[in-house]
């Protein structure tokens, strides 16, 4: 049953993203204070069964309790970044989480271990339905279209959302969410 569920999570995930692909330049701005450790308490509960069954070593850390901004377009974000960093992990690998406060704006890294992006697709890992030849796992082929639904979402907000180098682990992606 827990499969099964976790399985009908990733396709509804799937389905909202193309949905949101589709609406989100008509899409305006709710603002409200977000809890941060409940944000990403909330979206880890989603994946825990691909998490436990990866046997994929989890660290999250964050200077900052709240925040203010759009909490779905956030979260969204978020999300599908946080699928990306499970999906190309190995079985045994290392997901890292951080947050912190930053001159005006929110600073947040998913970042994993694992391959790193090739080269011939760092420039197009954002387009709409680009997929790499990165090797994925998981039980639902992806769709090509979450790291442009995340920076759709993040740049509606004003902010940035990129891939960035990190000290030990192989991907790194960072958004950047103003002050609001």
């Amino acid at each position: 049953m827990a499969i099964v569920r976790q399985n009908g999570i990733e396709l509804q995930r799937l389905i909202e993203n193309l949905i949101d692909f589709n609406q989100l330049p008509r899409q305006g701005i709710n603002l409200e204070e977000i809890d941060l450790p409940t944000l990403w308490r909330e979206l880890l509960e989603n994946y825990s069964i691909s998490l436990r069954k990866k046997a994929l070593q989890l660290r999250q850390r964050g200077s900052v309790e709240t925040w203010t901004s759009d909490r779905y377009k956030l979260k969204t974000s978020l999300d599908n970044l946080l699928s990306n960093a499970i999906n190309y992990t190995p079985e045994g690998g290392d997901i890292e989480i951080s947050w912190r406060a930053s001159r005006g704006s929110l600073t947040i890294n998913v970042a994993n271990s694992g391959d790193p992006i090739p080269t011939t697709d760092v420039e197009r890992i954002f387009e709409p339905f680009f997929q790499s030849v990165a090797k994925r796992s998981g039980p639902i082929k992806g769709s090509g279209i979450g790291l442009s639904v995340a920076r759709e979402c993040i740049e509606s907000l004003g902010g940035t959302l990129s891939l960035v180098p990190h000290a030990k682990l192989a991907v790194c992606f960072q958004l950047i969410c103003p002050a609001r």
